[in-house]
Order: C-alpha cells, then sequence, then structure tokens
C-alpha cells in the first residue's frame, strides 16, 4: 500500500467562514446520499464522469464512504465531508488522490503530486460555493 503523505502526517480539517472540511466516514452517509442524488447534474458537470447514476443505492453509498473513510484512514487517499460550520448541513465532498488512483471517472492528470476533486450541491452551487471551494483549493 503506497502512502500519498509520510506515515507521520496528520490530515488536517479545512475551517472556513462559509463551511468546514473533515474527513468523509460512515456516518455522513445519510446526508452524502441525500445531497448526491439531489445533485446528479451538478456533479456530472463540474466533476466529469458517469457518477453517481440515478440508479445509486444507500448502500453502494455506505460501500464507498466505507472506502473512503478507510483509504483517508490509511493516508493513501483522503476524502472530506464539506459541512456547514454547524455541522447540520452536508454541501459534498473533496477527494485527494494520488496520480493514477481510479476517481470515480473523474478525470486523473499525470505529473502531478495529487488529483483533487470535488463536488458541492446544486444549492450551494447556485449560492457560489463551487467558486469560493476552488479558490481555497488552490491556495
Amino acid at each position: 500500500m503506497k502512502l500519498l503523505v509520510p506515515a507521520n502526517f496528520a490530515p488536517p480539517n479545512l475551517t472556513k467562514d462559509k463551511y468546514i472540511a473533515r474527513q468523509l466516514t460512515i456516518k455522513d452517509t445519510k446526508a452524502d446520499y441525500n445531497a448526491v442524488m439531489s445533485s446528479i447534474d451538478i456533479i456530472h458537470k463540474t466533476r466529469g464522469g458517469d457518477w453517481p447514476t440515478s440508479d445509486l443505492t444507500y448502500e453502494d453509498d455506505l460501500a464507498d464512504l466505507g472506502w473512503h473513510q478507510r483509504e483517508h484512514d490509511f493516508k493513501t487517499n483522503f476524502c472530506y465531508a464539506i459541512m456547514s460550520p454547524d455541522e447540520k448541513e452536508y454541501f459534498g465532498s473533496i477527494y485527494f488522490y494520488a496520480p493514477g488512483e481510479p476517481m470515480s471517472d473523474a478525470k486523473s492528470v499525470d505529473g502531478v503530486n495529487v488529483n483533487i476533486s470535488w463536488w458541492i450541491t446544486q444549492k450551494k452551487y447556485d449560492e457560489g460555493l463551487y467558486d469560493v471551494i476552488s479558490q481555497d483549493i488552490k491556495k
């Protein structure tokens, strides 16, 4: 298993005025599933690829989140839940993957140390949060 970062790396949370990003876990499945299923079109538009599909089940999402949680724990890849600062509303996810790793059909870029992709709900996209997150990730 190839680590994306040094073994002693402690993955940070991201705290901003409009949102926080913290490790995605299976405890987020209900909120994640509802957010994904309500925002399929905007996820395809902004992230690319064929995921998600309208036939995604709750159990499929649970399995995906369990996988992401383990990747994060083992420091091979990192997935974050994007939440309101009070963690009452789920906005989307951010993924940090080693080059060449599968990313649910999202585009992988050669020649970089990490590939980053993210998605947010249609509601938060309409409110301009996608561009805010894009700028924050670039910093």
